[in-house]
């Protein structure tokens, strides 16, 4: 553990948002894992695969438990993250980060740490959702043979999107992505290429280096079939086979159906985070 106390290159109180300008220090990212050098698998599984560690500029830490400030990875904007073992703890480092730096424009703390903080930083919208991964290869499944490649620019996703999953976070044109792929609804060729989608994911770069599916979503009249498996198991393993250490994802904490599907394809939840933007901030 590190010794209770603020890392911020010895700045002082009071700057207010000028951290949230100021470039990264990769040292920083030190100071996060000494905090929780004894967390459990999924929380370093987290620091090793899935946090932005590359763009934190202020850290406090107490005895097990650390917040940090970074840039979100999809929205680019100051976000204060906390990691802790103790909730009442996460919720401290939190509001001592937020005395030093500002408020941010949202945060994402650990499930058990929300209800621990002062009304003023708690959003008044929040949501819910578990960090997923796996470093091993799934099954392979017999209806992955109907998944395509889809060129960056396919108007049939932004249409099955709409439909399926509105609030995808993913979207074409968003310069994470590192392609889409998805089943049309003839199956394989012919055909494949001007057939409507009906199942659609995308593999996007949360963290450099680590593909991370995103923007899953299968038409309501073709749920039940198995295509966001097939999907999911295609990407999963290729990705593995191209030499990524592990592939992660995001799921909504309430979708039961998204749970069971990830599970039976070798995922296992990392974190369970709770995220909202701070009043003002959308």
């Amino acid at each position: 553990m590190v010794p209770r106390g603020s890392c911020a290159r010895d700045r002082p109180p009071g700057h207010d948002r000028r951290v949230q300008n100021e470039p990264p220090d990769p040292e920083l990212a030190t100071a996060i894992r000494a905090a929780l050098a004894e967390a459990d698998a999924g929380a370093r599984a987290y620091l090793d695969v899935g946090a932005r560690l590359d763009s934190v500029t202020a850290v406090h830490a107490e005895p097990g438990a650390v917040a940090w400030l970074s840039r979100h990875a999809a929205w680019n904007r100051p976000w204060v993250i906390s990691m802790a073992e103790d909730p009442l703890a996460g919720a401290a480092c939190v509001v001592a980060l937020v005395e030093r730096t500002g408020q941010p424009l949202g945060l994402t703390v650990e499930r058990a740490t929300f209800p621990h903080l002062p009304a003023l930083l708690r959003p008044v919208e929040h949501w819910e959702w578990d960090w997923w991964f796996t470093r091993q290869p799934p099954q392979r499944r017999a209806g992955e043979d109907a998944v395509i490649a889809l060129e960056a620019a396919d108007p049939r996703v932004p249409a099955l999107l709409e439909v399926a999953n509105p609030d995808a976070m993913a979207r074409p044109g968003d310069p994470r992505i590192r392609g889409w792929w998805g089943v049309p609804s003839d199956g394989p060729p012919p055909g494949r290429d001007s057939a409507p989608l009906v199942a659609v994911a995308a593999v996007t770069t949360m963290r450099p280096g680590i593909p991370h599916i995103s923007s899953v979503a299968t038409h309501p009249q073709w749920r039940g079939r198995g295509l966001s498996r097939d999907l999911c198991a295609r990407l999963t393993r290729d990705a593995l086979a191209q030499g990524a250490p592990a592939v992660t994802l995001g799921m909504h904490a309430a979708n039961r159906s998204a749970r069971r599907v990830y599970a039976s394809l070798g995922y296992e939840v990392g974190y369970r985070w709770a995220s909202g933007h701070m009043a003002g901030s959308t």
